[in-house]
């Protein structure tokens, strides 16, 4: 049985009578915004998922709708009851003026440090064999500027 789209006033409606809503994004998509009551199975660990009851519906959603599609066999093989994709995701749930739980986005602007500062390690190791060894001491401050924000975390 293929899973089968759903739009966003009529998973809205099936949730309301207990449908079980799964988004599958990763952890610190979740974190940042989600539909109230949904639990996150992301992509990338996903196993069976136990049905709450008999009988119950699962909806599975990402963020625009591309990688539960792009996934669709995978998450019919995990659930063991009626299941739905969510169209157009998150994005179109909240386009349509549907509720989210909005979280904090730490996370994702110590990812973004984290690359920049590779970047400049990169760069840096680059350009002191390339161009001039001085350019050594650029790699190697971006290395102790990632390290202490190692400490800082922990």
């Amino acid at each position: 049985m293929a899973l089968k789209s759903i739009s966003p006033a009529k998973a809205r409606k099936l949730v309301g009578r207990g449908a079980l809503v799964v988004d599958v994004r990763e952890r610190g998509e979740f974190a940042r915004e989600h539909i109230e009551g949904a639990r996150n199975e992301p992509l990338s660990s996903l196993g069976r998922i136990e049905e709450p009851d008999p009988g119950a519906v699962i909806i599975y959603h990402c963020k625009s709708g591309m990688r539960t599609r792009a996934s669709a066999k995978k998450l019919e093989e995990s659930a063991n009851c009626e299941a739905f994709i969510l169209e157009g995701g998150i994005d179109a749930w909240k386009a349509t003026g549907l509720p989210v739980v909005k979280g904090g986005g730490a996370d994702d602007a110590a990812h973004q440090m984290q690359i920049i500062g590779l970047s400049v390690f990169f760069i840096g190791v680059a350009l002191g064999m390339s161009v001039n060894p001085a350019f050594y001491a650029l790699a190697a401050a971006a290395a102790v500027w990632l390290i202490q924000g190692l400490f800082r975390r922990a």
